[in-house]
């Protein structure tokens, strides 16, 4: 099986297969995975492209049955069942029994092509930096300014995109993995809390003084996401990271407070 793209859709189907009795190929023009939810936090400087662009390989790395080549698939020939690609000046063909297309998507200018250099897309790594590029130099040049006038110019932002009146929102695609990936999160806290509970239950032979241990999660909880409205910081995978990081410390500090 050839799969194309690297993508959610490519890496979510290749990570599917894995107990299944094929071998994977994974033909991607770029080296990594991108978290595209996450570019806009790249864009503005808030993430570094490492933090949500993991290596392929990476990924796969304990996948026995999946290969990860990189190249630009140029042609597919259907009645061959091979798949083309390229990188540099190197040139593969791959044959195929099953062919999975997952290449993504471009940004569309609704045939207003001429848009582009003004207002580039938000799509791969590339897109973000350049981004956060401009948006950098913006404020450089702005801090330059002696004139008001011009400094209001390269301080004025227009983004295209937003939801407004009758547009509705739909999670799909990178939303609803994004959605899926936080409510993972949150059943594995509270799996995690009603484990703890189980194991002091144990420790203390009694239902009530665990309670007492846990109430300490009430305040560090809260005071988590309030740490993070204050900050203006987005609730991101770091950020969840954390989350659960700061609920293990704050259940041993409650239970070495009691023992104490």
């Amino acid at each position: 099986m050839v799969i194309i793209g690297s993508g959610f859709g490519g890496l979510f189907a290749a990570k599917r297969l894995k107990r299944a009795d094929v071998d994977i190929t994974l033909i991607s023009r770029v080296s990594h995975h991108t978290f595209q939810p996450l570019l806009y936090q790249v864009a503005t400087g808030i993430l570094s492209q490492g933090e949500i662009a993991p290596a392929t390989r990476e990924i796969l790395k304990r996948q026995k049955n999946a290969q990860v080549l990189l190249g630009e698939v140029g042609e597919i020939d259907l009645e061959a069942r091979t798949v083309t690609s390229a990188i540099g000046p190197h040139r593969r063909v791959t044959g195929y029994d099953s062919l999975i297309l997952a290449a993504g998507a471009e940004t569309g200018y609704f045939g207003n092509d001429g848009f582009e250099p003004f207002a580039p897309g938000l799509k791969s790594i590339d897109d973000a930096l350049e981004l956060r590029a401009r948006i950098y130099g913006a404020f450089e040049m702005a801090e330059l300014e002696p004139d008001p006038d011009a400094v209001e110019a390269w301080m004025t932002f227009v983004v295209v995109g937003d939801d407004e009146l009758d547009a509705t929102q739909a999670a799909i695609g990178d939303a609803e993995a994004m959605g899926e990936l936080f409510a993972s999160f949150g059943l594995a806290m509270l799996t995690g809390v009603l484990c703890i509970y189980v194991v002091l239950v144990l420790l203390f032979m009694d239902f009530v003084q665990p309670v007492t241990i846990l109430a300490a999660l009430v305040l560090s909880v809260p005071g988590a996401f309030l740490a993070l409205f204050v900050t203006h910081t987005a609730l991101s995978m770091p950020s969840m990271i954390g989350l659960i990081m700061l609920m293990g410390i704050a259940t041993k500090n409650s239970i070495l407070l009691v023992d104490y």
